[in-house]
């Protein structure tokens, strides 16, 4: 998922702070190197066979596998998309693009970025299954999967 897709001016959006200068990376940019460090730790880690036991202990065919994928490694791409909240920006992140952010309209998330992230996965996907043309309990187990995926993401 690109950045771009949820938001006007998405290179106003900051990703991470650090370093000794205060240097900002974008939103995409943070996106972008966490999937790229991801798929190195993934390779390292062998972290397909793992995820292929437990499709295999969730499924019978290897027809659903390719989705089941998606679904893991997309969380890398997900986690962090919340930080699209302004009050997330201007508290957290000091940017002053969102020094202007109404803070009356936080839907009660505060500063949050966690939930809004995890909102938007199973939003997403939630979407992405309900319209494949799958039987209802494939559908069921990649919901299942993704309310996991959900939580987690929320919890990170």
């Amino acid at each position: 998922m690109e950045i771009k897709d949820l938001v006007k001016n998405s290179e106003k959006y900051y990703g991470h702070i650090g370093g000794k200068n205060k240097e900002f990376e974008t939103l995409q940019e943070h996106t972008k190197l966490c999937g790229q460090y991801y798929r190195k730790i993934k390779d390292f880690k062998n972290v397909n066979a793992v995820l292929k036991r437990i499709y295999k202990v969730l499924f019978k065919t290897d027809d659903y596998l390719n989705i089941f994928m998606e679904l893991a490694d997309s969380l890398v791409d997900f986690h962090d998309i919340g930080k699209i909240n302004g009050k997330f920006q201007w508290e957290r992140l000091n940017n002053n693009n969102f020094k202007t952010y109404d803070s009356s309209f936080d839907l009660g998330i505060k500063s949050e970025h966690s939930i809004v992230s995890s909102a938007i996965y199973f939003y997403y996907y939630g979407d992405k299954i309900n319209n494949l043309k799958i039987d209802e309990q494939t559908k069921y187990l990649l919901t299942y999967f993704i309310i996991l995926n959900s939580y987690v993401i929320s919890r990170h």
